[in-house]
Parts: structure tokens; sequence; C-alpha cells
């Protein structure tokens, strides 16, 4: 329990250190997800030693994914931080989407599709958007977790299946897929 608690702290720690890099959306990259390492407590010394290394980090994926065509089709997991010893100190395993693997996903493109039909836009209008709006507001720091998910964010424990917030967002496309599972297959 005390583990769990330290990692959510530690994760706050760093999405408030690395807000400001929002702003600063790489080209080729549409999610970075962060796993932090447990037992380990942020230390503030570090803030700036850390922003810049994972701007670095980031950087030096994002430069290099066009040439790497692996890249576009599965995403590139880093678990060794040894040009980035103080982001290495938090972060355990840093896993990149390149924009190109995310429009390609299958429920990317059904979603897409569904996207097209007018009875599955009311259903978005009145039943997923609200939810988005509802755990946004129940999270601990809505603002800054809204706007750090646009192109990071940070794993949970226990995967998103653990997550009550993640539930409530996922609940109302399930009903929507299984609803519309005939659409979906056309």
């Amino acid at each position: 329990m005390a583990e769990a608690k330290r990692r959510v702290g530690l994760r706050t720690a760093l999405g408030d250190v690395l807000a400001p890099c929002v702003p600063l959306r790489p080209h080729n990259l549409a999610l970075v997800i962060l796993t932090v390492k447990g037992g380990v407590s942020f230390h503030k010394e570090h803030i700036g030693a850390v922003r810049n290394e994972f701007l670095a980090l980031v950087g030096a994926v994002d430069q290099r994914l066009p040439a790497e065509s692996v890249w576009q089709n599965v995403p590139y997991t880093c678990a060794e931080f040894a040009n980035y010893p103080n982001l290495g100190r938090y972060i355990r395993i840093a896993q990149f989407l390149h924009t190109q693997f995310v429009e390609r996903s299958p429920i990317s493109r059904a979603l897409d599709q569904a996207m097209k039909g007018a009875e599955i836009c009311r259903l978005y209008e009145s039943w997923i958007r609200p939810a988005n709006d509802l755990s946004a507001r129940s999270t601990d720091q809505a603002g800054k977790e809204a706007i750090a998910s646009q192109w990071f964010d940070f794993a949970s424990d226990g995967g998103a299946y653990s997550s009550e917030t993640a539930i409530n967002v996922n609940f109302p496309i399930v009903i929507i897929i299984l609803r519309f599972s005939d659409f979906l297959q056309s």
C-alpha cells in the first residue's frame, strides 16, 4: 500500500515537472507512456535535469522515428537510460507510439468508421463526452492530467481495468461497440 502511494506521488511530481513540456509536441509521436520506478521518491533538485533529459529523449526518438519503419508498426520501448541518468532514476520504461501506429490500429479505424454514423455520434455526445468530463473532474489534478494526456502520460500500477476512472470512461464505449457490432463488422 505504501509503495503504491509512493508511485502515485512520483507520477504526480513528474507530471508537475513535465507539464511545461506539453506545448513542445513531437512531430512523429502520438503518445509517450512513462512507467515510474517503485521505491523512489522525487528530489526537487532534479527538476531541471529531468525535464531536459525527457525532452532530449523524446527529441532523439522523434528524429529517428521516420527512418525506423518497424517503430511505425509497433511501439518503441526504451528501458535503458544510460544517457539520461536523472530521468533513469525515476522512469523504468518509456514507450513511444508513432502517429501512424495509432492511426492504423483496428480499434482506431473501427471507431473512425463508427463516428460517421449519426446514431453513434448522438451516443458519443450523450454518453462518452460526459463520462470523460466526469472522470477528468474526479482526478486530483484534472487540469494538469487533461493537458498532459495529450501526448504523454503515466502508466497506472494495475492497468486500465483497476482504475475506476478508466472504467467510467470505457464502459460507454463497450456498450456502443456491443450495440453496434453489426455496423462495425460491415
